[in-house]
């Protein structure tokens, strides 16, 4: 009886290790860090209820880790699921992957490097094709994250081989106000 049990012990602790060990070194959570901004903190909607309108966002990603990562810009089609996430007034929505049929594929160009305590700056738009877009006029409350997990994700276009397995956590919030 005490060998079984001394057994089932020594399978358990090699799982336990054998899972920390993978927690590890898979995704570098907490390596990536995001800074949100937004480019003008009043947005006037158009007079034309047709004419297009967004409110542009910039975010500052940086690299906290010791390694070379890979990442999606976020203006990126054809990734599904889009790895960047918008939080607007508390209610989440991913950045859109883009028509099947018609938006341009994933290219390299999408797959951006950022080398250890580097920071680059990317914009965006938060605009209709997003599921949380408003045009109502009033304040409005945002931040993003990034979560990349390979095997969970899947392109049209160039191969997502090279991009790194990363999750942040949500940038800080920022505040703009859309009015008349």
């Amino acid at each position: 009886m005490v060998a079984i049990v001394m057994r089932h012990f020594k399978i358990y602790i090699t799982l336990f290790f054998l899972t920390l060990f993978v927690i590890k070194s898979n995704g570098q959570t907490g390596n990536l860090s995001l800074t949100l901004q937004v480019k003008d903190t009043i947005n006037k909607l158009p007079k034309a209820k047709d004419d297009w309108f967004s409110v542009v966002l910039i975010c500052t990603i940086k690299n906290n880790g010791n390694d070379t990562i890979y990442f999606v810009n976020p203006e990126a089609y054809k990734i599904f699921p889009h790895p960047w996430t918008i939080s607007i007034n508390g209610s989440d929505a991913k950045f859109w992957s883009g028509d099947i049929r018609c938006a341009p594929s994933f290219t390299t160009r999408d797959i951006i490097k950022l080398a250890p305590q580097d920071t680059i700056s990317k914009q965006f738009d938060w605009h209709t094709f997003v599921s949380n877009f408003s045009q109502q006029v009033g304040t409005y409350k945002a931040k993003v994250k990034y979560n990349f997990i390979g095997d969970k994700t899947w392109t049209m276009g160039a191969d997502k081989k090279l991009l790194s397995d990363l999750k942040s956590n949500y940038s800080n919030e920022i505040t703009f106000k859309i009015v008349d």
